[in-house]
């Protein structure tokens, strides 16, 4: 792989944020701005440089009504894990909970600068009773 981007897609499509070693990414609460801050620091780089995508029938047939997820991992010690994901979190079989998507808002507004934290929360607040407003409207104004 050449490119930070398509090395950032290797290490990423086989990995969960939550199942990389605090050690190789430093794991905090806005994991999107720590990984981008840090995804060039060598032991991640030493951990993409590991990493190889591999083309699976299964995964391709299914595609796009389904998103199968597969990883293999080859541990140090000659060790061979297999995970398997059948219905990616945030799928409608796999929905995300109100906590979930609160937190993922919130995250990726942080990672975008698209808002405050504290413009965000009150747009997720509100956001969450849309079902009793009679019109729906701007939720957040345009930044200047």
């Amino acid at each position: 792989m050449n490119s930070a981007t398509s090395q950032l897609a290797a290490f990423a499509a086989g990995l969960r944020f939550d199942d990389i070693p605090v050690s190789v990414v430093r794991k905090a609460e806005d994991l999107l701005v720590e990984f981008e801050q840090h995804f060039r620091d060598a032991p991640i780089r030493a951990l993409c440089n590991r990493v190889e995508l591999v083309f699976d029938g299964e995964v391709d047939a299914a595609y796009p009504r389904r998103w199968i997820g597969k990883v293999t991992v080859h541990s140090t010690d000659g060790g061979v894990l297999h995970g398997r994901v059948d219905e990616p979190k945030g799928d409608p079989g796999n929905t995300l909970s109100r906590e979930e998507t609160t937190a993922k808002a919130m995250r990726l507004a942080a990672f975008s600068g698209a808002a405050t934290a504290a413009r965000m929360q009150a747009s997720v607040t509100a956001l969450w009773q849309v079902t009793d407003w009679p019109r729906v409207g701007t939720l957040l104004e345009q930044k200047s």
